[in-house]
């Protein structure tokens, strides 16, 4: 093998290899970081079936090789930009979102709070505090029109005589064909119960912790 293509062998490892290392520890989703992978892999892809072009193979072998290239690299730009479009649409009904959830007298999500995970149309919030009070909503976003459908909220109360307590409200959206629906739950122990959301809020009161919702 010549100089040159063992260059671009290495370079394009390097790239790869930087490219993971990049958006592992930086958390890196913008659209400009989508464009540099997109058009670094566009680059990679030419100058390996440039490689494999000035190879000495029969013609089959080169055919395969760089079919299989491109599929693998079209795929991983598939991926790339579905990532993308999930992480935009999550991102409308992150913090940006609380205006709405206001307006609606549905818990808010916290300044401070953090992503601890995201994943397919789905993304749950945490508070970095989580000893007691309001600790993390659930936000699920529709299978075909990237609307949101559900989220859960959930409170962790003081235990009384060692046993857990906490509280979940669960919002249903039906965007214009139904009521929007939201639900109370009062959780003591392993057990369960629907509640008003007057109790909510007078348990809430009780237990001072502040409930992020208004009304």
């Amino acid at each position: 093998m010549k100089k040159w293509p063992i260059i671009i062998v290495c370079f394009s490892c390097l790239f790869i290899g930087s490219i993971w290392y990049a958006e592992f520890k930086y958390k890196l989703e913008s659209l400009d970081w989508l464009l540099t992978k997109l058009a670094g892999m566009t680059l990679i892809s030419v100058a390996l079936i440039f490689v494999i072009v000035t190879n000495k193979e029969s013609t089959g072998s080169k055919i395969l090789r760089i079919c299989n290239l491109l599929f693998w690299m079209i795929f991983m730009g598939y991926k790339d930009v579905s990532k993308y479009n999930n992480n935009v649409h999550l991102t409308k009904f992150g913090l940006v979102f609380n205006g709405a959830r206001r307006r609606l007298g549905i818990p808010e999500i916290p300044v401070d709070w953090y992503i601890k995970f995201k994943g397919n149309r789905f993304v749950e919030w945490q508070a970095k505090d989580t000893t007691i009070g309001h600790q993390s909503k659930y936000v699920s976003l529709d299978d075909s029109v990237w609307n949101i459908n559900l989220e859960n909220d959930e409170y962790k109360l003081k235990p009384i005589n060692g046993q857990p307590r906490d509280m979940s409200i669960r919002i249903e959206y039906a965007h214009g064909k139904a009521k929007d629906s939201i639900f109370y739950y009062f959780n003591p122990g392993d057990s369960s119960r629907l509640i008003s959301r007057q109790q909510a809020d007078s348990i809430f009161a009780a237990e001072k912790i502040r409930k992020d919702y208004q009304r």
